[in-house]
């Protein structure tokens, strides 16, 4: 109802007048996020386990920058600060539409990291930031990818065979 009263105070804005014919979607995803909300509330462990493995996934996503700084036998940062720069990149990165922000994100690396890798290891540790950021997660994400599509085809199969034999 608030999202409502909102949407029509900035209808009489002419820069909003596009939200008219949004207005559904707008009830649909709210409807499909109260539906979410009411399922996790119903599978407090499955809202645990996710919950966890979010945080697991984001620390590693933002460690990438401490791990290449440790493969360069560098001990000088804290785990904290390299993550914490690494957070600050992906916030100023994120906004920039490009397919994977390829040069940019390298670019804004050696920007922000300049001052944490020797001269000498930058330009290595922003090829090898690149690769982790970007083609490792596309690797990973492709193999994942063939691996449920494999298990998904077997598990159809499997329910045809057991409906064939009813």
């Amino acid at each position: 109802e608030i999202c409502h009263k909102v949407v029509r105070y900035l209808l009489k804005f002419k820069v909003f007048k596009f939200l008219q014919s949004k207005e559904d979607n707008i009830d649909l995803f709210i409807e499909e996020y109260t539906e979410s909300i009411k399922f996790f509330m119903k599978n407090k462990k499955l809202l645990i386990t996710t919950v966890t493995l979010t945080i697991i996934q984001i620390s590693f996503y933002f460690s990438v920058a401490y791990w290449i700084y440790r493969a360069f036998n560098l001990n000088g940062h804290s785990f904290i600060y390299l993550m914490t720069l690494q957070v600050y990149l992906y916030m100023a990165i994120s906004p920039i539409p490009t397919p994977g922000n390829i040069g940019a994100n390298e670019l804004a690396f050696f920007a922000i990291f300049k001052r944490v890798f020797p001269q000498t290891l930058l330009g290595y540790a922003v090829f090898l930031y690149g690769g982790f950021m970007y083609y490792l997660i596309l690797i990973l994400c492709g193999i994942f990818t063939i691996y449920s599509h494999y298990r998904m085809d077997k598990k159809m199969e499997s329910s045809k065979t057991s409906l064939k034999t009813m």
